[in-house]
């Protein structure tokens, strides 16, 4: 009788622990121009332009990596806040989001979105527009 309960007890101690994923903090830190900052939940970004370009790092002075149609929808890997100077002298704070290796876009090419379920959603309203 005691071996039958100790082994149900191991039996559902694996089963505790190999239920629990790993999780990987790199895929929730949002880079803000050198200070790192945890996200909480993942945000999905759907691009609402008929064709946005994705640059290697953030900012129109780097290279075009990719190109993303409107619907298109992906995870945001991170995000960087950049003030950019307008040809009046005026400054103005810009959000870049990370599609991970696919690259860069600027938050006015997209629509952002806290779960992957809304972006779908969107994605498909904007895609028939």
């Amino acid at each position: 009788m005691n071996l039958k309960y100790v082994a149900l007890v191991f039996f559902f101690l694996c089963l505790c622990f190999t239920s629990c994923s790993k999780h990987n903090e790199s895929d929730s830190v949002a880079d803000f121009g050198g200070s790192a900052f945890l996200v909480f939940g993942n945000q999905w970004i759907v691009v609402k332009e008929p064709v946005a370009a994705m640059y290697e790092a953030p900012g129109y002075e780097n290279i075009v990596l990719n190109h993303a149609r409107r619907g298109d929808f992906f995870e945001v890997r991170g995000k960087r806040f950049v003030t950019e100077v307008g040809e009046d002298g005026t400054h103005r704070v810009v959000v870049w989001y990370s599609c991970g290796e696919r690259g860069w876009i600027i938050e006015s090419s997209v629509t952002v979105y806290n779960n992957r379920m809304q972006a779908e959603h969107a994605s498909t309203i904007v895609s028939s527009q």
